[in-house]
């Protein structure tokens, strides 16, 4: 069966079995605007992630159409905006909305290569003290291991 890739936005997370990591949700497509469900075994994807789905389409006999995931993994927005909901979203522990405010303030559309290759810059944000720096930086590695993110420095 030949394999597919599509790129969108998570919109809602529909299930999660309790017992392993399969997980139904919806996804909202980058380049037709539609919405569809996706089905698959994967990390739990947060609402507001960009996503890369590799998978087929199937014809569910209870549910319709469906989209059969392989796998998937979080692309890093590119615009300031994208960044800043990204940092925002729970994704990296000790930053939430008003902290990732300011770090996107701070460092533009370079904050994602500050967070990869220079964190210790991230101490020049107001409310980022060596602490929060450990944590920030943590959970950023920890992400991008466990998720496999995508991105392009």
């Amino acid at each position: 069966m030949e394999q597919i890739v599509v790129r969108g936005i998570a919109e809602r997370l529909l299930f999660e079995a309790p017992d392993s990591d399969y997980r139904v949700f919806r996804l909202h497509d980058e380049d037709d605007d539609a919405t569809y469900t996706v089905t698959g075994h994967g990390t739990k994807p947060l609402v507001g992630d960009r996503l890369e789905v590799k998978g087929h389409w199937v014809q569910h006999k209870r549910y319709g159409r469906q989209f059969a995931a392989d796998g998937w993994s979080r692309i890093i927005p590119e615009s300031v905006d994208g960044i800043e909901r990204f940092l925002g979203s729970g994704a990296i522990k000790g930053m939430g909305p008003a902290l990732a405010h300011r770090v996107v303030a701070a460092f533009g559309k370079d904050t994602m290569a500050v967070l990869e290759k220079d964190p210790q810059r991230l101490l020049e944000v107001e409310g980022i003290g060596p602490k929060k720096l450990a944590v920030i930086t943590e959970s950023f590695y920890e992400e991008k291991q466990v998720n496999d993110i995508a991105y392009d420095l």
